[in-house]
């Protein structure tokens, strides 16, 4: 509220100095107005008079010698009213905020008057178009106390591109608000920098270059101004001008020269919004720095590092690459210690690499828009979808991503409506540019059988020269050039509205891992023990799957060189997995039972109920052998026959022993077992979920790769699968990837149960991911929409287990159940 006399004198500095300084530190100064006005009601009368007098003159010359008539006669006033002279610009901003007269100087009245009978051009005037409300959306109460912490990314809006489509926005808005997250990050990509540019040269055609300044701050304007009806207002829950907070992170090749400035206006627009009522909403957005920047999560104490491009760089081909060289690029500068995660916008992927062999955690996030051309220096965009990070503890964190892809490939089918007598022929010709997009005359012909001559006659009556306003039609266009006809597409970046389907979801829930090595010195079997319960549990795991290397085997001298404990052989290693495994099963099956039990309406259980209540309790495991396990194929023996048979043993001896403690009546257990006991052969393993979606199983007998998505992306583009597990590189990495006939598909390469290998370490590969991966997924008829995944990678075991251990009091100090 200070004005500019006040700010001199304080600071010491002129203004022009001042003004460089606020600028350089990204603040903008309000206009500062007087509360009152000096002008008198004679002053007043002398202004009322000149004005009315101004619709009598006839040319430029005549008008300005009448204004200069009114500024002596007002001055001389003010003289004698001891007041300030003042200027043709001072009256008329009195005029427009003080006065109640609506007063409009007159020159010139004869619309036919030729533009070089003025002597001076006047500027044009951005034209004030009424943009509507934001729509407001409750966030959800529940899952919004549900966390510990959470936000929202998302990226590439994209406003004005081709592939900009409003109702995306607005769903992805409504997401938010149900998984109650109180920030939002728009990780880059706010506006597309190619329409920003042809819009600025359009305007300057249209003003003149004498005013390309002004042609620049009207684009700019413009676009902000439209930008704040756009972008949904989130209500907090319980509150009356408390918001969900944008943070906006311009990027330069992607937001261009004026993204910044667009992102400054629009954080004015919003925080000077005012309801029907006249009631100032207050603002919810803060702009960041121009290539992201650094934020502190409340309540974890966590620092994510949300970072956007600030140079093209070359296209990559695999997803990890771009998210990397902008982290590395970072790395490389930084004076700051490492943050906890890094979000990587811009780059249209969704993967998530834990720590470990990266030094911190990063995300990538999805594009907000559909995707039509190819980004410069990307290469690999793929995913429109928004990404959640939910601590639920300092120590665990959820991350959820929702794809639209799927919604977007079929946004034509929510346009309902049709013309006005429109006949049936008519309704097939636009169930066919729904089908198949923009399409000739004769393609429409061929389609429906008829002759093209009656589909170039019929398809008149569906075109309009622009699109409609109403909610459910567009009306057709028809495009010269290729002759082909199709949609309004601002009509539908614009006016189409869209929905998520209400019913029909299935959930699957899994924990996954690979490279158990039991026998090895290294391999963290406390973890297993006890970490693997809990995490079970918590999550309402049903499935475990386990991609290969059960034992460590005894290739490369292993049992010579102190890697195996207790001289384990490969039955006796098989047999550790299973006592592991078995172990996990019967402490989650007594969680899950006494549950079950303690209900009253289980006070009488039949054997058939009895039969469905351990089924159900009962994990199921799937697995494939990994090259460890097959090594001694090589020696003629079935890799992993041991592990199924003992555990099967344990798991009906235990089963039992429970059942006879909580005095119930005995069962046939084996069917029940054999049934969660599934096994398939490395090279073909593919497994139906109950939702229908399918699951391979690999483990490639390769080696790390440099590049982190590389073995993912390979995998997940070879398979039919929906769902992708793989390991045996010892590096974790989750990504997704749409194809039209799979939709949305998820990689998952698990990392090891091990805290280090001399192997690796000597061959320069000393790092490591370890840990299982938990995975949840919401699917519809087959096709996935959410993925939600955590990584559980913070190992008991500190150093390797000495090789000359006992096994039988190491397995007892386990608490592995036949040892206790």
């Amino acid at each position: 509220g200070l004005s500019w006399q006040e700010m001199e004198k304080i600071f010491g500095r002129v203004k022009s100095t001042l003004v460089e300084l606020l600028r350089h530190h990204q603040i903008s100064k309000p206009r500062t107005y007087k509360k009152e006005s000096d002008y008198t009601d004679a002053q007043s009368a002398i202004i009322k008079k000149y004005y009315e007098s101004s619709v009598l003159v006839k040319s430029q010359e005549e008008s300005s010698a009448l204004t200069k008539a009114m500024i002596d006669a007002v001055n001389l006033q003010r003289e004698k009213e001891n007041a300030k002279l003042v200027t043709l610009n001072a009256i008329r901003c009195y005029i427009k905020q003080f006065s109640d007269l609506n007063l409009k100087w007159g020159w010139p009245q004869d619309k036919n008057l030729k533009s070089e009978q003025k002597t001076e051009e006047s500027p044009p005037i951005l034209a004030e178009q009424k943009y509507s409300l934001p729509d407001i959306i409750e966030a959800n109460s529940e899952t919004m106390d549900g966390s510990l912490a959470r936000e929202g990314n998302f990226s590439r809006i994209d406003y004005k591109a081709q592939g900009f489509r409003r109702y995306l926005i607005r769903l992805e808005a409504e997401r938010f608000a149900v998984e109650g997250c109180p920030y939002l990050n728009i990780d880059g990509g706010l506006v597309d920098k190619n329409y920003i540019q042809e819009e600025i040269k359009r305007r300057v055609k249209e003003y003149g270059p004498k005013f390309k300044q002004l042609a620049l701050e009207h684009t700019i304007i413009a676009a902000a101004r439209e930008l704040a009806s756009i972008l949904p207002r989130i209500k907090k829950p319980n509150s009356q001008n408390q918001w969900v907070r944008y943070y906006i992170y311009p990027s330069l090749p992607f937001d261009g020269n004026f993204g910044l400035e667009i992102a400054q206006k629009l954080e004015e627009f919003r925080r000077e919004q005012r309801d029907k009522k006249g009631n100032l909403l207050g603002g919810d957005i803060r702009v960041g720095k121009l290539g992201g920047e650094r934020r502190l999560v409340k309540k974890v104490n966590k620092i994510h590092f949300h970072i956007v491009s600030r140079k093209n760089r070359l296209p990559s081909k695999y997803q990890s690459q771009f998210a990397e060289k902008e982290i590395e690029a970072r790395e490389e500068r930084t004076d700051k210690p490492y943050p906890d995660l890094y979000v990587v916008g811009c780059g249209a992927s969704s993967i998530y690499v834990p720590d470990g062999i990266r030094k911190r955690p990063y995300i990538t996030v999805g594009a907000s828009h559909r995707l039509e051309m190819e980004a410069v220096g990307v290469g690999s965009e793929n995913q429109s979808s928004i990404t959640v990070v939910d601590y639920k503890s300092e120590e665990e964190c959820l991350i959820r991503t929702w794809s639209f892809k799927d919604l977007i490939a079929n946004e034509r089918s929510f346009i309902k409506g049709i013309k006005e007598g429109a006949t049936d022929l008519h309704r097939k010709i636009v169930e066919v540019i729904k089908k198949e997009g923009n399409r000739s005359a004769g393609e429409i012909a061929d389609e429906l059988n008829v002759d093209e001559s009656v589909i170039e006659r019929e398809i008149k009556f569906l075109l309009e020269e622009k699109g409609l306003s109403r909610k459910t039609w567009p009306g057709l266009w028809y495009n010269p050039h290729s002759q082909r006809y199709d949609f309004h597409l601002d009509w539908i970046q614009e006016r189409l509205s869209c929905s998520l389907p209400k019913d029909g979801w299935r959930e699957d829930t899994a924990l996954i891992f690979g490279c158990l090595h039991a026998g090895y010195s290294t391999t963290d079997y406390q973890f297993v023990v006890q970490k693997f319960p809990e995490i079970i549990l918590k999550r309402n795991v049903k499935i475990i799957r386990i991609v290969g290397d059960l034992i460590a085997g005894l290739h490369h001298d292993f049992l010579h060189t102190g890697e195996v404990i207790g001289g384990l052989n490969n039955t006796e290693q098989e047999e550790l997995a299973a006592e592991l495994l078995d172990t996990v099963f019967i402490k989650v099956l007594k969680v899950r039972m006494k549950k079950i039990l303690e209900k009253p309406e289980n006070k009488t259980i039949t054997a058939e109920n009895l039969r469905f209540f351990v089924e159900e309790s009962l994990l199921s495991v799937v697995y494939i052998p990994g090259n460890h396990d097959l090594w001694q194929e090589k020696d003629g023996s079935t890799p992993l026959s041991v592990f199924r048979f003992k555990l099967k043993e344990l798991l009906n001896k235990h089963i039992m022993i429970f059942l006879e403690e909580s005095r119930l009546q005995s069962i046939n257990l084996n069917e029940i077992i054999e049934k969660k006991l599934i096994g398939f052969p490395d090279y073909s393993a593919i497994y139906e979920l109950p939702s229908g979606i399918k699951v391979e199983m690999i483990h490639p007998h390769l080696g790390r790769a440099l590049t982190t998505s590389l073995r993912g992306q390979t995998a997940i583009k070879d398979s039919a699968a929906q769902e992708v597990d793989e390991a045996n590189f010892h590096a974790a990495f989750i990504g997704h990837m749409w194809y039209p006939d799979r939709g949305q598909c998820v990689v998952i390469q698990a990392g090891c149960m091990l805290i280090g290998t001399r192997f690796e370490k000597r061959k320069l590969k000393g790092k490591l991911d370890f840990g299982p991966i938990f995975l949840r997924t919401r699917s519809r008829e087959g096709r996935i929409w959410m993925t939600e995944t955590a990584y559980y990678n913070r190992p008991v075991l500190k150093t390797p287990l000495p090789k000359s251990i006992d096994i039988p009091s190491f397995k007892h100090d386990l608490g592995l159940l036949d040892y206790v």
